[in-house]
């Protein structure tokens, strides 16, 4: 074996300088072995950048002579800097590329990351492009503007800066999206401004071919570069993982020497250093450096290894955006320089040619302190001074120092620099000798030429590619819901995870495995289930979950409200290569199911050395073993209680079926705790109280990113001594559920010791630990010793303390209230609710960035407010109002209006001295030392209501508070009563009246809403003041006497004017309504002459009313000296008492509205009569006469046993109607008529026959009986195509409605103005016809209702984009009457049942707010072309309108998300692939769960024969019977079809993301 040591150049062969090459006989065989094999993952971002030429050629790999070590690169495209540093702390990455921003955020939370090498600053390469025609020429006019830019990005730092610069705080939008949702944000128009780079900013300006070519190309508004020159400068640089660098040095030199001399080579693109650089950068070249980059880009439709000519071109001229400093310039003082680094000018000899710099601390060390001191101003990170200091880590660019810095002789290799992989067969670069050589201008390139020869010598085949255009996943499709039953035992789950394959994006797949003995899911299997991970490679952001149904039944993904999380994992690399595996096996008894999700982020890989792809397979066994002793669970108890047969018993530090574990928590352990025991929980076994105060700690993972721990401990009590708090380190990550009793996160053990926490059951006697972990790194763990513990809760009687037994100084999620003040303690009692004080003593306001401090409270009716007596001044750290911080907000239920709740924001405002007005109602009006005075005491309104109101007392803090110390609130707790005397009355005008702090105080200490503004009214009197009232009081008496005499004669005409008005009126009334009918008679439909003479003398028990007669008697008590006025049948018991009973109508309104209003609140149940149910009076409305009332329980009226009930021998049949019904509407729906039903006909045919809804209905009851008799003959009774509200009847059975229709119908609807059509439709000519009108795009109305479609047809929800054909207005005055009509009936039953005595401004707000309660705009409905014609023609008919859709009852479907019904199964495209979806307005009214097939919804508990308006459907994760997603309407005229959305779905393909 020779060794050859070759001269200056070797023109046959090698055109570099000074190179040791080893040869055997001239072959190319290796010369050194290879001991060990690396995996190197490198993170890039796919925007132009003369480094990624290394990936392409493969020139990152390197062979370690000394260690014998193979290091082979893999290249992956990174979708934003926060990914990427996220994955750098989690070990998926080893190298990557990080924005400035991104990297000081991750050097504050404490990741240890080594500064490499600066690839660029960004220049002109990213910065803000404006949609044309928004009018934004500068910064100034954003104003009002909506910018999408990737939150946490280097863009995003330059935008908030921009925002602060030029005072926009609060008025201008930012949207955090990605690259390629910023393309799509671009494309539906709902953004102004893109914020961007790479791809994105190429397809806004239209750059390379790329860009939507119906919208012209974006301007740019301003660049990173002006940017930069403002003063918030950014860049990118090359970073390692330390514990990676430590480890393998002379890799990471090389890497930075490889990547630097491309950059160089690029700077030297006009080849005046060496020549082939102008070679190596042309565009022209297939081969030459530039089309190595575009490849790397992996941009969509370029073929692999040959991009073509039009990208060359466009990505080269891209490059030169940037701005790259050279090698040289970045070792120097100017950028990386310390007093560690070498002097600049030339990088040969470096070691004989130092300098000290003028600071200790780089620049760039210094800019991104500067960068992270304004994410800590901006809330983004709560610390950052210590993650900055020159001691933290290596000096900054010492590798790329290093990589110049080599020497090395024929004896000694170590001090060469290896030719990356070439090294294997003794290729290595020298410049140790020669000194005018290796200062000649061409040595600087040696390291390329070299790699360039060896490639045409070897022509090495590169690893291939993943993912260019899209994902291979295959679970949506080929994962059944379910593996169970007969099918095969033993089997595997996967989703891509193969050589050259990678997962989708947006993906959200589920699969359930049933164990062998679960033949039904009507009891508990006993057989276990086991998962066993065979291959896994699943990048941050993704998760694979596992459940556990602790019922062992079903394992239904949409009722997973029980199940058990057993494991979640995420960002783990690991192939069955033999290789220990970071997976125990999970088993489970009954079933486990299975979840793989994925984000918006395409997962690509651009040279995969490890050729596994991405993606996963599970193996799974349907009879899985357990335990069977303690040695299967690594001697922890294997369990052998029946619900625990074959199951480990691991703990609370280890996990997994076989408590293998130890590392981290997985996933979900239940501990039993026994009295007496100590029980001890920890997030690792490794971690301990000595680690964290290891001086080497912050290089020690205890847990890693994406964790989420659940300790469920079944126990009485519980008593937990954290002896380290729950979460150590910088981070805001442990996540606050709705039960949750204290949140413990970003402290540290080392300070204030242990911390003690005695937490309450749940209903099942179980309390739980959780610990959430983000993904952003600095992690330290926790260690939990566990107590059953016999202490019951008490009330803390220092104010400031929290927890059941007052444990915390500070207040925790869900407290108590302190002992109120001496401030209360002449007011009543029951008027104080308690104290509310945030901490202890002089202690500063704990910091719980994702959580609140939170005090529960009731304010019993009467109350009308509650007031905050503030015992010192509010001290929370001051903020604009625009921007979220610290708050303290009072958060009150309105339960009268759909669930929703009205919060008031309380805070500090911060303001200027020169006149700023601090106007809202709890501000003095005074800026003091640039802060809004708080007032001491103010009153906050509670909703009009007639029963209690629940409420939440929350106080917010942010991430940190500047290094300042601010004491939180403490204030009392009041309930106001209504101010006792008339409107205006001043507190102190009433006995023992007093204000307070500008606040009343009534007699008996009561707090009272009287006003106490201004002063008392103060009246003299005096005898001539007494006589010049009294004087013409009398003369004023004698005119009225007169007047009143003359008035009399009058009145008749007066009162025959007024009837005339009212029959006017509703003359009025009639007219506006279309089409309206009065039904004369009865009408069955399908019954014949033969089953009505069946049914003559049948018995229908339904009252006149439509409901059952109460069982109860309602009576007033008359006037003793009147009582035998009256017929003795209607005296109540002992007619000495004087009680009459009301009419059994009188009845019925006073018993239901006593029920619906909880016996609260008034009803009138005859004109001009008002009842009081709470002080069981009623009041005659003209005068203020009052007469008692009394409710008799348990009897019923002598005269309701029989007379009101209908007979069916009163009905009007006409056997007629049904043999002459025409023959083409025999299928089509039908509709039963009771005598006095009001309807609107929408259709009318010339042979008598006519299409209506009813807007009234005579008697409900009624009709459903009729209904029944109608078809209780028919083979299929759930399917009769008969209705109670809507179809086909014949008009012979109806009349034009009277006055007294007129009369009826108007109490229902109220003012006609509201049929009037809305205002923004065209012109109505015909009110019977059905009016389409297509929308402009350019239209706010058009802009309006397809931002709404658009909004939830997004992932992971929706997988496909939608195109919007067309946006049509429906105009059918007719239908939209009979809605407006069944809406306002459904709004009016909830002011009294129709009280026509009441029409005061209480009332009406009543009714506004229940519209808003009761109806929704919009909710969604999917149809296909023909069912479509037919919706506007007759509406929404169950009979062609509701027929597929069954699980939440038989009626209409309608969807909260527009994404539900745009599914091809509900929205079905016709044969042009043009899709329907209706956007309707439905008035849902009060609603119950619905049920399989159910024809009508449940009776409403409290009412008789009430039944609920519609049911719901809750099928989506989230849904909450407050927010359902799924609405079923029973009655055609409940929704109306205002718009018709004509679409198309296409296949999605998303596009990279940085």
């Amino acid at each position: 074996m020779l060794v050859l040591f070759y001269p200056s150049v070797i023109p046959s062969l090698f055109s570099f300088g000074f190179v040791f090459v080893v040869l055997k006989c001239w072959a190319l065989d290796p010369v050194f072995p290879i001991s060990r094999t690396v995996q190197v993952r490198y993170g890039y971002f796919a925007e132009p950048r003369p480094v990624h030429v290394a990936c392409a050629r493969g020139w990152m790999d390197m062979y370690d002579d000394i260690t014998e070590t193979y290091y082979e690169v893999s290249c992956y495209p990174q979708s934003s800097g926060r990914f990427a540093a996220a994955r750098l702390d989690s070990g998926e990455l080893h190298l990557a590329h990080l924005g400035s921003a991104p990297l000081a955020e991750a050097l504050a939370r404490g990741l240890r990351l080594v500064l490499l090498y600066i690839t660029q600053y960004a220049g002109d390469s990213q910065g803000m492009y404006v949609r044309p025609g928004s009018n934004i020429t500068n910064p100034l006019d954003l104003v009002d503007k909506t910018i999408g830019v990737p939150f946490g990005s280097t863009m995003h730092y330059q935008v908030l800066f921009l925002v602060n610069l030029f005072g926009l705080k609060g008025k201008v939008r930012l949207l955090d999206l990605s690259p390629s949702e910023i393309i799509k944000a671009w494309d539906e128009g709902r953004i102004d401004i893109g914020a961007c780079w790479g791809i994105a900013r190429d397809y806004l300006l239209k750059l390379g071919g790329a860009g939507n070519p119906d919208i012209d190309p974006a301007t740019p508004l301003v660049s990173a570069k002006v940017i930069s020159d403002w003063g918030r400068e950014t860049f990118t640089m090359l970073v390692a993982d330390e514990k990676f660098t430590d480890e393998h040095p002379r890799f990471i030199t090389y890497v930075t020497a490889v990547l630097s001399r491309l950059n160089d080579s690029y700077l030297d693109r006009l080849g005046l250093i060496d020549p082939k650089n102008a070679e190596r950068w042309s565009a022209t070249d297939p081969s030459s450096f530039t089309a190595s980059m575009v490849d790397a880009l992996m941009i969509v439709d370029e073929i692999p290894g040959n991009p073509s000519e039009n990208q060359r071109f466009s990505q080269r001229e891209a490059l030169d955006a940037f701005v790259q400093p050279s090698a040289i310039e970045q070792v120097s003082c100017a950028h990386l320089g310390t007093v560690e680094f070498y002097k600049g000018g030339s990088l040969t000899n470096l070691s004989t040619n130092t300098i000290t710099c003028e600071s200790v601390v780089s620049p760039i060390r210094r800019a991104l302190m500067t960068t992270a001191e304004f994410l800590f101003d901006q809330k983004i990170i709560s610390d950052y001074t210590d993650a900055f200091e020159p001691s933290v880590g290596m000096p900054d660019g010492v590798f790329l120092a290093k990589g110049y810095d080599f020497s090395c002789t024929s004896d000694n290799f170590s001090n060469c620099l290896p030719v990356g992989k070439y090294a294997q067969y003794g290729i290595f670069l020298d410049t140790s000798d020669n000194e005018a050589a290796r200062n000649s201008t061409g040595n600087m390139f040696d390291l390329l030429n070299t790699l360039e020869d060896m490639d045409l010598l070897f022509d090495v085949e590169l690893p291939g590619e993943v993912g260019r255009v899209e994902g291979n996943s295959n679970c949506q499709i080929d994962w059944p819901s379910a593996i169970g039953g007969n099918q095969s035992i033993t089997g595997s789950i996967s989703d891509a995870g193969g050589p050259g394959l990678t997962y989708s994006d947006g993906i959200n797949c589920w699969v359930a495995i049933h164990a062998v003995d679960c033949a039904n899911e009507s009891s508990p299997c006993m057989g276990n289930v086991r998962v066993d991970v065979e291959s896994f490679r699943v990048w941050s952001g993704d998760f694979l979950r596992v459940f556990a149904d602790p019922t062992r039944k079903s394992c239904d993904k949409n009722d997973r409200g029980d199940m058990v999380l057993l494991a979640q994992w995420s960002g783990i690399h690991y192939v069955s290569s033999g290789s220990t595996s970071p997976f125990p096996p999970l088993v489970a008894k009954g079933c486990l199911l299975i979840q793989f999700t994925s984000d918006g982020n395409a997962e690509r890989s651009f040279r995969d050395s490890e050729n596994k792809g991405n993606g996963f397979r599970l193996l799974y066994n349907r009879d899985g073993e357990g335990c069977l002793e303690d040695v299967d669970c690594n001697d922890f108890p294997c369990g052998i209680e029946a619900d625990d047969i074959g199951l480990c018993q691991c703990g609370g530090s280890h996990w997994g079926a076989d408590c293998s574990i130890v590392n981290h928590c997985l996933g979900t352990q239940r501990l039993k705790v026994a009295l007496g025991e100590t029980t001890m929980i920890s997030s690792s076994v490794d971690f301990h109280q000595d680690s964290i105060a290891d001086n080497d700690s912050a290089k020690k993972t205890f847990y890693p990113n994406n964790l989420d721990c659940i300790w469920e401990l079944e126990l009485m009590n519980v008593h937990t001594e954290a002896k380290s708090p729950e979460d150590i380190g910088p981070i805001p990550s442990i996540t606050r559920t709705i039960s949750s009793y204290a949140v413990v996160s970003g402290t540290s053990g080392t300070h204030g010791g242990a911390q003690v926490f005695f937490v309450p059951l749940d209903s099942d006697g179980r309390a739980s630990l959780r610990l959430v972990t983000d993904f952003l790194g600095e992690r330290g763990g926790f260690i939990a010793y566990v107590t059953l513990s016999k202490e019951t809760s008490r009330l803390c009687s220092d104010a400031g303390t929290s927890g059941i037994q007052c444990e915390s100084d500070h207040c925790l999620p869900n407290n108590r209230f302190s002992p109120p003040s001496k401030k209360t303690e002449s007011l009543d009692e029951g008027q104080v609710l308690g104290r509310v004080v945030s901490q202890i003593g002089d202690s500063t306001t704990a910091s719980f960035p994702s959580s609140s401090c939170s005090w529960p409270f009731t304010a019993l009716d009467p109350s009308v407010a509650i007031r905050l007596m503030f015992a010192s001044p509010l001290s929370l750290e001051p903020r604009p109002a625009y921007e979220n911080g610290d708050s303290l907000v009072v958060s009150v239920n309105m339960e009268s209006d759909g669930g929703s709740t009205l919060s008031t924001f309380i805070f500090v405002k911060e303001c200027v001295d020169d006149g700023e007005t601090c106007g809202s109602f709890w501000q003095t009006g005074n800026c003091v030392e640039g802060k809004c005075e708080v007032k001491t005491t103010f009153d906050i309104q509670l909703p009009e209501t007639n029963d209690n109101v629940k409420g939440e007392i929350l106080l917010h803090t942010d991430r940190n508070d500047y290094g300042m110390d601010y004491k939180g609130v403490d204030f009392d707790l009041l309930l106001v009563q209504a101010c006792p005397a008339s409107d205006g009355t001043h507190c102190r005008s009433l006995k023992n009246g007093n204000c307070v702090d500008g606040y009343c105080i009534c007699n008996g200490g009561i707090p009272c809403n009287c006003s106490c503004e201004g002063s008392p009214p103060f009246v003299t009197t005096n005898l001539s003041i007494l006589l010049g009232v009294l004087v013409p009081v009398c003369l004023v008496f004698a005119g009225i006497f007169c007047w009143y005499r003359r008035r009399k004669n009058h009145r008749s005409r007066a009162q025959k004017a007024i009837i005339a008005a009212k029959e006017a009126e509703l003359d009025a009334f009639r007219e506006s309504i279309v089409g309206m009918r009065t039904a004369s008679t009865e009408y069955i439909p399908l019954a014949d002459k033969a089953e009505v003479e069946r049914l003559q003398s049948s018995t229908l028990f339904v009252s006149s009313e439509g409901q059952c007669v109460p069982q109860v008697m309602w009576c007033w008590q008359e006037t003793s000296d009147r009582v035998q006025l009256h017929d003795p049948d209607e005296i109540v018991g002992d007619p000495a008492g004087g009680f009459i009973r009301y009419s059994a109508h009188a009845t019925t309104k006073l018993e239901t509205a006593f029920e619906h209003q909880n016996e609260r609140g008034v009803c009138s149940p005859i004109p001009g009569y008002t009842v009081n149910f709470e002080k069981m009076v009623q009041t005659k409305d003209s005068t203020g006469f009052r007469r008692i009332v009394k409710r008799v329980p348990g009897s019923r009226p002598k005269d309701q046993s029989s007379d009101e009930h209908l007979k069916l021998s009163e009905f009007i049949f006409s056997g007629s109607f049904c043999s002459e019904r025409p023959f083409d509407l025999a299928s089509e729906p039908q509709m039963v008529l009771v005598k006095g039903d009001i309807i609107q006909i929408t259709t009318t045919r010339g042979d008598g026959w006519a299409f209506g809804t009813k807007l009234y209905h005579a008697d409900e009851a009624a009709a459903r009986r009729l209904l029944s008799i109608s078809t209780e003959k028919l083979a299929n009774k759930d399917d009769p195509n008969v209705f109670i509200d809507t179809g086909w009847f014949p008009l012979q059975a109806t009349l034009i409605p009277s006055k007294d229709d007129m009369k009826i119908l108007k109490a229902n609807v109220g003012d006609s103005k509201t049929l009037e059509p809305p205002k923004h439709w065209e012109l109505v000519e015909d009110p019977t016809a059905v009016n389409i009108y297509n929308l402009h795009a350019s239209s706010e109305e058009f802009k309006k209702v397809a931002e709404a479609f658009l909004s939830t047809l997004k992932p992971p929800t929706f997988e496909k984009k939608p195109k919007i054909l067309a946006i049509q207005r429906v105009q059918n005055l007719a239908m939209y009457q009979s809605y407006v009509v069944k809406r306002q009936t459904i709004c009016y039953r909830e002011t009294c049942l129709h009280d026509s005595s009441k029409t005061t401004a209480e009332v009406e707000a009543r009714q506004k707010r229940a519209l808003r309660r009761f109806e929704r705009r919009w909710l969604w409905h999917g149809t296909n072309r023909e069912v479509l014609d037919k919706i506007l023609a007759q509406g929404f008919n169950r009979s062609f309108a509701g027929k597929n859709a069954t699980m939440y009852g038989k009626g209409v479907y309608f969807a909260r998300d527009a994404s539900y019904s745009a599914y091809e199964r509900y929205s079905t495209p016709d044969n042009q692939g043009t899709q329907y979806m209706l956007a309707c307005r439905v008035v849902v009214g009060e609603y119950c769960l619905g049920k399989k097939d159910a024809l009508t919804p449940d009776v409403r508990p409290g009412s008789d024969n009430m039944l609920f308006d519609s049911t719901v459907g809750l099928p989506m994760k989230g849904d909450t019977m407050a927010r359902p997603s799924i609405f079923v309407t029973y009655h055609d005229a409940q929704a109306y079809p205002e718009y018709i959305i004509k679409f198309r779905l296409q296949d999605k393909s998303f596009l990279t993301k940085k």
